[in-house]
């Protein structure tokens, strides 16, 4: 099932306590495309939740805690899932970014809510459990290691976290034969970054350069992470 941008913007905008208790039917819908096996309909559900998350933190921030209480750990359970599954390492570009994401809203204290549990010790431990209880493989330190670095890691870049996170996925049994889709954004965001580079020289051949033109290092090429500070 597939909601459009506009639907997705209206419920946004018309967010209330008593409406987040009717949006189970759109997450739920959300977290279907995100399971598929399908490549683009499980990119498609990985982009709109991306969409809808931010669009909650940044323009309806003080709907957030109730949102968080009803769906945070339902949204990262489902990308956990889908992160360590290799049927959906497509994904894996959307899914560092909703994780990391999920993680900024604690770690820079945007939410706090001991009592259902959405904290920053709590979620480490959760992922621990995770970890743990799915692959019987990893070193119980590593695990640890892991899930206290994350949250180290998601105030980093998005391409800083996305190294992080698959160097976890790499040591993993299910994904060892083929690790390409893993590094396929990163590919991506250095053809983007030859590309403009590309470009700037030729502006200076053609003498068309200004000094205020801002330099390559100056431009972000993600600009996908929220920011919560």
């Amino acid at each position: 099932m597939y909601y459009s941008d506009i639907d997705m913007i209206k419920m946004i905008s018309h967010l209330s306590q008593n409406i987040i208790r009717n949006i189970n039917t759109f997450i739920q819908s959300l977290l279907w495309a995100i399971k598929h096996e399908h490549p683009s309909v499980a990119d498609h559900g990985l982009r709109i939740t991306q969409q809808f998350l931010h669009n909650i933190i940044i323009k309806k921030k003080e709907y957030l805690e109730e949102f968080c209480k009803a769906f945070y750990y339902i949204i990262l359970n489902e990308i956990l899932k889908t992160l360590t599954d290799s049927f959906h390492k497509s994904g894996f570009h959307y899914q560092t970014i909703i994780l990391m994401n999920l993680l900024r809203l604690l770690e820079f204290e945007v939410v706090n809510i001991p009592e259902v549990e959405i904290t920053k010790p709590h979620i480490i431990k959760h992922v621990q459990n995770f970890l743990t209880q799915s692959f019987e493989n990893l070193n119980q330190k590593q695990i640890e290691t892991f899930s206290v670095d994350m949250f180290n890691f998601c105030v980093e870049s998005p391409s800083a976290f996305r190294s992080f996170v698959r160097d976890l996925l790499i040591s993993l049994k299910e994904f060892a034969t083929n690790q390409d889709e893993l590094y396929e954004a990163d590919r991506q965001e250095a053809l983007q970054r030859a590309k403009m580079a590309e470009d700037n020289k030729l502006i200076k051949l053609r003498g068309l350069m200004k000094e205020d033109v801002p330099s390559f290092s100056a431009i972000d090429v993600d600009d996908e992470c929220i920011n919560v500070e």
